[in-house]
């Protein structure tokens, strides 16, 4: 399914002056009509919310893309799982068709066997089902296979997801939230919402923001004159706690503009890993939300980026851009790196042709208090504020 994508435009991420006026004076009555609208759409949609059975988190940001929700939600799964949870992560998959081409069902019959046909297979078991029954969807939402979906049909992000933990996709959470509810389950199950903090269809027991210590919040301005979804203030104010997410200690510090709004402060330390040795050159390309983040990482690992191509966010790789890259790599003498989002969409031989760097988020177990101080508590601690 296609639909409508774009690369973040430049200037969303500029503090200068220049930058901000120019964007604010000519973009900014259109900003201020996006935020009325989603304002009146937050609340229309948070009157009737859906109640889930099990506990709720919510992990979502303020900007548009690049924060690091997905890797920050499989760190966050995974945290869970270590003390006795067992968590179910339930989220849109954008750009997947599967509601498109599978077979939605409804009426009572069909909904009641394609709950029967779910209720079958235990959490966190891979399906022996087949494929036909398996793309079978229960009123627009889907318990997502690795074996038998791909990205195209479930989303990137559901793909790389399911690895970590059990995944539901649906077109709208509601949906979602029903499959969980209907599916059996066992009693310690934590259910995470991915990307869910602008929606308020769910009634959340937890709700985090991710915050990325290189991309913050741009140039502080809402779609379309900047990248935010909605004003700072109001975004942290119905969160209850903040992820910042940094590279290295020197990046800690940015995290004290943030003790203004309130909110406790739980650090989080991403490092990255790819086969191949320092100094290798490279043709890197990524379709992610804030790739710039991507180079200065490969920088970071001591590669020779010869080219980098942007690709719109969760951009569909076909024939023609795979033979591209090839013959870039070739006539650079050079490896294909890109990331794992990127990577689930790829053909099976191109895979082969492609180096991933992985990235991996860690709970540093510090956490920094409205006040400033910042307190260790370990991964212990850490947990008491999830649950």
């Amino acid at each position: 399914m296609r639909v409508f994508r774009f690369i973040a435009p430049k200037f969303w991420w500029k503090r200068g002056l220049v930058a901000r006026s120019v964007s604010c004076v000519v973009l900014g009555p259109f900003s201020l009509l996006y935020a009325l609208i989603s304002r009146v759409h937050f609340f229309v949609r948070s009157i009737r919310a859906t109640r889930c059975t099990f506990p709720v988190l919510s992990v979502g940001n303020v900007v548009v893309g690049g924060s690091g929700k997905t890797p920050v939600t499989i760190a966050l799964a995974e945290l869970l799982r270590e003390n006795g949870k067992n968590p179910i992560i339930v989220t849109r998959g954008y750009g997947g068709d599967i509601f498109k081409n599978a077979g939605v069902t409804s009426g009572r019959f069909s909904r009641w066997f394609c709950l029967s046909f779910y209720k079958s297979i235990k959490p966190n078991e891979k399906s022996a089902a087949t494929p036909e029954k398996s793309t079978m969807v229960v009123n627009g939402a889907v318990l997502v296979d690795e074996k038998i979906h791909s990205a195209r049909e479930v989303g990137d992000e559901a793909m790389v997801l399911c690895k970590h933990a059990s995944t539901v996709v649906a077109k709208d959470r509601r949906l979602g939230i029903d499959l969980v509810n209907s599916l059996e389950f066992p009693e310690n199950t934590a259910v995470i919402l991915d990307d869910a903090h602008q929606n308020s269809s769910i009634k959340k027991d937890v709700s985090i923001i991710v915050v990325n210590s290189k991309q913050m919040f741009g140039n502080g301005f809402v779609i379309p004159s900047g990248p935010l979804r909605e004003r700072i203030s109001s975004g942290i104010a119905r969160a209850d706690l903040v992820v910042f997410v940094y590279d290295d200690e020197r990046e800690k510090n940015r995290a004290r503009e943030l003790c203004k709004y309130g909110r406790p402060i739980i650090f989080a330390r991403s490092s990255f890993y790819v086969d191949i040795m320092r100094g290798a050159r490279v043709v890197a390309f990524a379709g992610i939300g804030f790739a710039d983040r991507f180079f200065d990482t490969l920088c970071a690992l001591g590669l020779e980026v010869v080219k980098f191509i942007r690709f719109e966010d969760h951009h569909e790789y076909d024939v023609r851009n795979e033979k591209c890259l090839l013959q870039l790599a070739r006539s650079n003498d050079a490896f294909l790196v890109s990331t794992r989002k990127d990577y689930v969409k790829f053909s099976s031989l191109f895979c082969k042709q492609v180096h991933v760097v992985d990235l991996f988020i860690s709970f540093s177990g510090s956490v920094l208090t409205p006040a400033g101080e910042e307190i260790y508590v370990g991964t212990s601690g850490v947990v008491k504020f999830f649950t």
